[in-house]
């Protein structure tokens, strides 16, 4: 009866969960002949996470070092590897699955903190957003972390002050959780601190005290695995990961972009004018429409599927998300724990660098501000508050477009040359020639793209639109030898002989101790013979 009750009551919120599954798994199975599917390509951190699941599930549970990445994805990955084997489609369509639980917690955040109504619509913007389809199909952590991100908001505000050590232990215990997904998530802990200390206002002292403690307590149990491993086996202090240094010198070195960087100069004092020049590059990047690329760009995949050119960005939750809470502020209470998870965990990105995937949490939060924005627009409008209703949608929606007007969805050269190597290994010099051709397209003056297409034309047997390459190439730099080389060899097996022989002869004259050049004089020999 209960049951029966709760789904007659939520049958909507059912009904958006299952398209959003189905949707979420179309995606992954709309992809699988996609180059990026398999995880090919080395150094990559979604090759390593498959790699190092790979040797869990094999039964190698530690290498003897500490953890370089907080482990909790590569071990659930390891488990799921041993039940179902290095599958990395089970892989993906396990992240679908739990990509669906998230959009389940929004709408369930969304009840308790607003309404039904607020919460479903926050409900189907997530599930219309295609930053979370686009990063359940790479091996990464942003669908987990999200997900545990989420539960973490979940407890603390499902937190019942009639139960306060359960609950304490519970809310400490998926906290630590969820920092062996990501360490960012304890910027969260002072929050857990004050957040039961008020909830448990008007009770005595040492239950407040006990409760705070117990918390801190299972949080630091749950992490405890993880930190006593890299002490042991690793032979190294680390709470979680010992990568933290290493990620404080990408976002904080002179050389820093703000984004992932490889610096190669020193970091930036911490009490300088240059560090706060970073901070403030960082803070624009982080609030910037472009969704900063790291193992892959979410542009790049666009050209290949139309989910990812949804127009849900960003910008728009980012936007409205602000006006959230700008109206919701007389609720600041009850609102406490997701006012400071944006805050804190938006400066957690801040303080080392920020990439798209490192965002990704964020945006559950800020679309159900949007939805809680969206509903008290409308309901003003209803009730003929026209002036109030049209200014909430307004303002925010004239702070989106001028986001998006800021963003260039750049695609920086290296994703289409790690396209370019992953059809290489595949031998598939079609769609080889499909990336280059759609890199020049963007990169016009990228003359070694031009020449690699001129040089994988040729392999392909298209021999006449190589040499229309390498003549493009020859009219844009000049006479190098290599380029007349190839030229003028394409130029002979298209039986354009006498232009092929001026151009091997000029290569001749400039290279002439070049190491084929007996074979080139042998080909020239042989052509004016025929």
């Amino acid at each position: 009866m209960i049951w029966s009750t709760f789904l007659k009551n939520h049958r909507w919120a059912f009904a958006v969960l299952a398209v959003s599954f189905v949707v979420k798994v179309g995606f992954v199975l709309s992809m699988r002949d996609h180059a990026l599917f398999e995880p090919l390509l080395p150094g990559y951190d979604m090759t390593a996470f498959h790699e190092w699941a790979r040797r869990i599930a094999a039964g190698q549970l530690t290498d003897g070092r500490a953890f370089y990445q907080a482990p909790l994805y590569p071990y659930l990955m390891g488990a799921l590897y041993a039940l179902a084997g290095p599958d990395v489609l089970i892989a993906k369509l396990a992240q679908a699955v739990v990509g669906t639980l998230s959009v389940g917690l929004v709408y369930l955040l969304g009840c308790r903190l607003f309404d039904r109504k607020t919460a479903l619509l926050a409900a189907v913007l997530m599930s219309l957003s295609p930053i979370f389809p686009f990063y359940e199909i790479f091996l990464l952590r942003a669908t987990l972390v999200t997900f545990l991100n989420l539960t973490v908001l979940l407890v603390f505000i499902y937190f019942n002050p009639g139960r306060p050590l359960a609950w304490a232990a519970a809310s400490g215990a998926v906290l630590g959780i969820a920092a062996l997904g990501r360490a960012n998530i304890l910027i969260m802990l002072p929050v857990g601190v004050v957040w039961i200390w008020r909830l448990l206002e008007g009770r005595i002292r040492l239950i407040r005290f006990r409760a705070v403690a117990v918390f801190v307590l299972f949080t630091f149990l749950a992490i405890s695995p993880a930190s006593l491993h890299n002490i042991l086996a690793g032979k190294q202090w680390a709470l979680v990961s010992t990568n933290m240094k290493e990620n404080w010198a990408v976002g904080n070195s002179y050389d820093s972009t703000g984004g992932f960087w490889n610096p190669t100069r020193d970091t930036v004092p911490l009490l300088s004018k240059d560090f706060l020049r970073l901070q403030w590059v960082k803070l624009k990047k982080l609030a910037s429409d472009y969704e900063e690329p790291n193992n892959v760009n979410f542009y790049h995949l666009g050209l290949d599927n139309l989910l990812s050119r949804l127009p849900f960005s960003w910008a728009y939750f980012l936007a409205f998300g602000l006006a959230g809470i700008v109206l919701t502020w007389g609720r600041r209470r009850q609102l406490f724990p997701l006012y400071w998870y944006l805050l804190l965990y938006g400066a957690s990105l801040v303080a080392f660098f920020v990439t798209s995937r490192f965002r990704v949490p964020l945006w559950p939060v800020l679309i159900l501000f949007s939805s809680a924005a969206f509903c008290w627009a409308f309901e003003r409008l209803f009730n003929k508050e026209y002036l109030r209703g049209a200014a909430a949608l307004f303002i925010p929606a004239l702070l989106a477009i001028a986001l998006v007007a800021k963003n260039d969805r750049l695609i920086q050269p290296q994703y289409f040359d790690n396209m370019v190597l992953i059809h290489e290994k595949l031998d598939d010099n079609k769609s080889a020639i499909n990336e280059l051709a759609e890199q020049l397209l963007l990169y016009p003056s990228a003359h070694d793209v031009r020449l690699k297409l001129a040089h994988y034309l040729q392999k392909e047997g298209r021999k006449e639109e190589a040499l229309q390459n390498l003549d493009e190439l020859l009219r844009l730099v000049g006479e190098q030898p290599n380029l007349l080389r190839l030229a003028g060899l394409i130029d002979l097996e298209l039986g354009n002989r006498e232009r092929g022989q001026i151009r091997l002869r000029r290569y001749l004259e400039l290279s002439p101790q070049a190491a084929d050049s007996s074979e080139i004089e042998r080909i020239l020999s042989g052509s004016g013979s025929r």
